[in-house]
This record gives structure tokens, sequence and C-alpha cells, in this order.
């Protein structure tokens, strides 16, 4: 018998169904079968699966007629021999010890399920990033092994309903009955979420092993039509299962959060008024009866999309876009600059926007012309989001703010640069600052000090006279990087926020950023200028920064802003040392 089965539903995955199998058989656990369902393709797909059958003894080729990826899996679970089951799509890929990886936690912990995190292969824009840091970041804290009960929702919905990063210990599923439903989309839901209420022992793994491929035509996800009919029949079978096994009175309201979760989902996914027309009358007339979500008003207090729908509400709608109109409206007749500027990474420039946008100029040269009504400084790797700019300015102008923060996340290029800078990922996420709009440093050094980001001006947006008149307080000229004018936009900002969306994507680097005479010469001029707080900061940054230089001016830095920072600093690091045993404490003793 075999450790692991592998069932592979393939549909039209001829371009990349190579480099699946390449990843699957070429893994570490050499003990494994791999079983191939081809669904019905139309293209090469049977040709590259009868090729590799004929190569490698340990692959299985089986054929059907076309019946959609759950039906695909449940044949390929009926000729499974594994001990262990893992599905996995025709069109990721993985690293070459996951299975060995996965095998060796399930056998230590008797575990019924293992999951890893994994990453995004965006074909869209050819870059790699985390695909949910923020749920990685919850499930890494929970105990070696857990089950659903034991957990809170938030941590439940972590887990997502996905079967490609879970290995399934093959007798939990046959005990259970477990099956993939015959729908056309959502298929691996039902699945996924029951047995994540069933297993007794579950247990995650922190290292991202998956390459899920987003953006691409053969992807199993690509089509979107009707969803919320099958997110129905999700619930239905949901539902059945858990009151089979007399688990309603502990999960009525967790299932109840799932089916407002799942009618969100189809709602979000609306571009034109005929589609949320049609989506939200059969949640109106059918699903919301059915399940009694109209009485749960608690719950639909986050989801006001959702309660908008069943009140017979509508949102305005652009087509190709989930923003509502006034939100796009704010960049109309305004000018923007973004300004590309050197992090260090000593790589090649990359777009800094999803795609090109009107009245948006793209600049990479810290000495460039201020010509736009707003100005975004951004490091040379990062990237916009489509609605960034227009996110970013309506916020400034509803605010009346002479800057904004922005926050963002972070792209890793492969698992050893995840595991040096993980760090990274609680770095440019960035919440809870202040509400009150405040001066642009005295918010930045709030972020340093609770968040450890750096003090500097990247990832913000200034308006135009504010950065005419930092330009003015350091001689008229930027410095080579740049970063100087960003510190001196900083001060000259009074009235600062933190937009709390996520506007803008990263590129961890490896290089540090060269320390430039040009920049310590104008941050040195700042320095004389500035008065009070102000001083103190741009004083401890130039004490910093010149350390090791010879021939530098020096400036003095008070000695209570150097021990406020060596606390925060301490507090940080005493906190991220405690913080997984403390918040394991409290489960064990909630348990209890």
């Amino acid at each position: 018998m075999p450790k692991v089965s592998v069932i592979i539903p393939c549909y039209n995955a001829e371009q990349h169904l190579g480099q699946c199998l390449d990843a699957i058989l070429g893994q570490t656990l050499g003990d494994i079968e791999v079983i191939c369902v081809d669904d019905g393709s139309t293209d090469g797909t049977v040709s590259v699966l009868q090729d590799y059958a004929k190569r490698d003894k340990r692959v299985r080729v089986v054929r059907q007629p076309n019946s959609y990826a759950g039906v695909a899996r449940n044949n390929g679970m009926s000729q499974a021999s594994g001990q262990y089951l893992l599905f996995f799509d025709a069109d990721d890929y993985c690293e070459p010890y996951m299975l060995e990886k996965m095998v060796e936690r399930s056998d230590s912990t008797l575990a019924d399920i293992c999951l890893c995190a994994s990453y995004i292969d965006d074909a869209a824009t050819g870059t790699i990033m985390l695909k949910n840091p923020d749920a990685d970041l919850l499930l890494w804290a929970l105990p070696m092994t857990f089950s659903a009960d034991k957990i809170s929702d938030e941590a439940f919905f972590a887990m997502y309903p996905n079967p490609w990063n879970k290995l399934f210990r093959a007798e939990f599923v046959k005990r259970h009955n477990l099956q993939f439903q015959a729908t056309k989309r959502a298929n691996d839901v039902y699945f996924a979420r029951a047995a994540q209420i069933l297993a007794e022992r579950i247990t995650v793994l922190s290292q991202p092993f998956v390459y899920y491929r987003k953006g691409d035509a053969t992807s199993l996800t690509s089509d979107v039509t009707d969803r919320i009919i099958d997110q129905r029949t999700v619930h239905d079978g949901l539902k059945s299962t858990i009151v089979e096994h007399g688990l309603w009175p502990k999960m009525r309201q967790r299932f109840n959060l799932s089916v407002i979760r799942g009618m969100f989902y189809c709602l979000k996914g609306c571009r034109t008024d005929s589609q949320w027309d049609q989506t939200a009358g059969f949640i109106r007339d059918v699903y919301a009866p059915e399940f009694g979500i109209g009485q749960q008003t608690k719950l639909l207090k986050d989801f006001p999309l959702v309660a908008k729908a069943i009140d017979c509400g509508r949102p305005q709608l652009g087509a190709g876009s989930q923003e509502s109109p006034q939100v796009t409206k704010d960049l109309a007749g305004l000018t923007a600059t973004v300004v590309l500027l050197d992090d260090g990474n000593g790589e090649g420039r990359r777009s800094a926007l999803g795609q090109s946008q009107p009245g948006v100029r793209v600049v990479d040269d810290a000495a460039f012309q201020v010509d736009g009504d707003y100005v975004i400084f951004l490091g040379g790797t990062g990237i916009l989001n489509i609605n960034a700019i227009a996110h970013a300015i309506g916020f400034a102008r509803a605010g009346d703010l002479d800057g904004v923060k922005m926050s963002g996340t972070v792209i890793f290029d492969t698992p050893e640069q995840f595991r040096r800078h993980k760090n990274l990922l609680t770095k440019y996420r960035l919440y809870r600052a202040p509400v009150a709009p405040m001066n642009g440093l005295l918010l930045a050094e709030h972020l340093h000090e609770r968040r450890g980001t750096d003090i500097s001006g990247e990832a913000w947006l200034f308006r135009q006279d504010v950065v005419k008149r930092a330009l003015a307080s350091i001689g008229g000229r930027p410095d080579a990087t740049g970063k100087a004018l960003q510190l001196a936009c900083l001060a000259s900002a009074n009235r600062t926020r933190l937009c709390e969306e996520h506007l803008f994507v990263k590129r961890a680097g490896d290089q540090p950023t060269p320390t430039d005479l040009s920049f310590l010469t104008a941050l040195h001029k700042l320095c004389e200028t500035a008065t009070g707080r102000r001083k103190e900061i741009l004083a401890a940054i130039y004490s910093g920064q010149r350390r090791g230089l010879h021939g530098l001016p020096g400036v003095s830095v008070p000695p209570a802003y150097r021990m406020r920072t060596m606390a925060w600093a301490t507090w940080r690091l005493l906190w991220r040392t405690a913080r997984p045993f403390v918040l394991r404490s409290r489960k064990l003793m909630q348990a209890d």
C-alpha cells in the first residue's frame, strides 16, 4: 500500500500539466501513487498523461466524460489505496519535500488533516506572494493539534475550504463517507468544510509548500457564473452532515456564518446591475429564507453587502469593477505622479501599476518635476493595486488630509526568502493607528514604535503643495535616493492618517539600501530647520545613518528619546517571543 495517493482532476490542462506532474513525481517521498482523472479534455491533456504513465509506473490514467472536478475527484478516490489522500489541481505545483513533511507531521500527531501554507503564482503580474498571510498568522498561533469546536470562528474560517493544501487520512475520509459534490463550481467546499468539522485532530505546518496558479484560463476556478446556486448546494449538504453527526447545537452559529460568508463571496463578484439583481434575488427569495439568515441580525452587521441584498437594496456598480463609481470618480480631472525609487534590491524596475490609468505618470528618478496634483512615493519593486490611487486620493480628500500612509502586503519569490523575511508580513500590513489627523513624521514614528515599520515616506501619498514645501526645506533639489525628500514631506504634512486598505504589494529584498551622502546632507539640513518632536525623530535617524562615516557634522539626540525608542523596541521583542505561548495558554484554559 502506498503512503500517499495523489488525485489530480485534469480538464484541458495541457499547458501546465507537465510542471504539475514533475513536481509530484519529484517528491522526496517516493512511496506514492498518482491517479490522474481526465474529465473529457479536448486538448492534448490525455497525450501528456499517457506519456507520463509510460515513463513512471506510479502514474495511473482514468478517463471519464466531462462531469466536472468533483466527480473526477470521487472517481480517483474510489481507486486510491494510499494511507493518505492529497487532491491536487493540474495547474498548480509544489515544493519537492511537501509530501514528506506533511506525512511526517501527520504520522507524529495522528492527525486526520494536515494543512500547509501556500503561495499565489499570479500569471497576470508574474509575481509570487503568500496566498493568505493574515490567515496563516492566525493558524500558526494554534496548538499543535486541535479540533474545530476548540478554536474561534476566525481561526476556523482561516482554514480556507480548498483541498489542494491539505493531506487527509484515508481511513478518516472513508469512515465518514466524505465525497465531493457534483457541481461545476465550489465542488470542493463541502468536502473541505465537512472534513474540518468532523476531524478530531487537525495540524498546521507553517511552511508554504503549494504554488496556486491564479489568473490563468486553464484554472478550475476561472468560471464563476451561477456561483450562488452552487453555494446553496454546498450548504444543503453541509447542514445535513452536521445534523447527521449530532453537531448542530455546537455548530449552528458557525454554519449560519458560513452561509453568510458564501453569500458575500457571490455578491462581491457581481460586476453589473443585472448580475447583482439575479444573485441578490436568489438570496432574498430562496437562499436566506431556507436557512433563516434574515433573522441573523448580529451576524449580518459585519456583512452589510448581504444585508443590503436581503433588504432589496442595490449598491452602485460599475462594469468591470466591484467598487462604487464614487470611488473612481475621485481621480477624475486630477493627476498623480508615482515616484518609483530604488529600494536596494538591485533589480530592474517593474511597473508600479497593475494597468495603465489616465492622469497617472510613473517616474523612476528622485529628481522629478512636481507636476501632479498628488505624489506617491513607492519602492522600486512596489506595485500598486488597480484602485489604489483612487482609494488614497478619495481618502485624502474626504478628510482634507495632506498625506495618506498606505497599508500593503509583501511578495516572496522563494520559500527561503519567506523564511528570512517573515517579519515583513506585519511590517507592511498596518492597522490601529490614531484616527485623528496628525503630523506625518509623528504618525510614521507611531507606526515604527508599534509595528516596527521604517520611518520613511515610502508608500505615502502627498498633496502637491506639501511636496513643494518639502523640496524648499532641503534646498530645492532632492537627494539621489529620494529618501530625504520623503522625510521632508512627512515633516511638512501636518494632517495625515493611515488608510488600512491594502493598496500595494512589495517584493521582499535581500540587499539593504546603501547610505548616500547626498541623503545625509539633505537630512542634516532638515534637522537644522525642524523643531520639537520632529527634530528629535530626524536627529535619531541622522545619527543612525551616519554611524561609521567620518567628516559629517553631528546632531545631538535627546536621551529621553533614545530611552523611549529602546523601551518600545524591547517591548516588541518580548511580545513577539511570548505571544505564541500566551495564545496557547489561553486556548488550554478555555479547553479546561
